[in-house]
């Protein structure tokens, strides 16, 4: 096996164990739950000289929302994300891959760290009332856990809805600066979804 194989069956050995399956032309593993999916998905350097993680949720009533919002326009889409980065404050996505012995020490940190860090990561944030306390206890336009602003603005009216926020006008308005600083297409999207958020009709709660 070259280093990239040897990497990807040190981690499903593991991860396998977790309930997860290998897509080898990913570079990721995936898990399906009850609300949605997890990806635990890889970008590797050329050579894979070094991978940076990705820790990925789709949470199926939150996409719903936005299918229904935008329509043709929408695009099947993971809910929010992170990478080991943005996670622990390592300079590097984790050790160097260039030798097999590398490969060997880098699947042990990644397991290390899925176990002290991701397993409880993909648990908590996949959980809509964990996610409106966060965003939206003490709303803050760049607290972002959703990719970016606009995105994570769209995620955090969403989850008030579903929780029943009665302060959901209010957060829209407080939000809706946030994504004007970028594209009008992230605007067009805020706005298609603030008017269906905001239509008397219920949403059923995620399970």
């Amino acid at each position: 096996m070259n280093r990239k194989e040897i990497f990807f069956d040190l981690l499903n050995a593991e991860l396998g164990k977790e309930g997860f399956a290998y897509i080898a032309p990913k570079n990721s593993f995936v898990k399906k739950v009850a609300t949605g999916e997890y990806e635990y998905r890889f970008e590797a350097w050329p050579a894979f000289s070094q991978v940076l993680p990705k820790y990925e949720i789709m949470i199926n009533a939150v996409e719903e929302i936005k299918k229904k919002a935008w329509g043709k326009s929408y695009k099947k889409s993971w809910s929010l994300g992170h990478d080991k980065k943005k996670a622990d404050g390592l300079v590097s996505a984790i050790s160097p891959t260039y030798t097999v012995e590398d490969v060997q020490v880098a699947a042990k940190e990644e397991i290390s760290f899925y176990h002290s860090f991701v397993k409880g990561y993909f648990k908590a944030y996949s959980d809509i009332e964990f996610l409106e306390k966060k965003l939206n206890s003490t709303p803050d336009g760049w607290k972002v856990i959703a990719y970016n602003h606009a995105h994570n603005s769209f995620l955090a009216i969403i989850v008030a809805k579903l929780t029943n926020n009665p302060k959901l006008p209010e957060l829209i308005e407080f939000y809706r600066p946030v994504v004007k600083k970028y594209t009008e297409s992230f605007t067009g999207k805020y706005e298609l979804l603030a008017q269906y958020l905001l239509e008397d009709k219920t949403i059923p709660s995620s399970p």
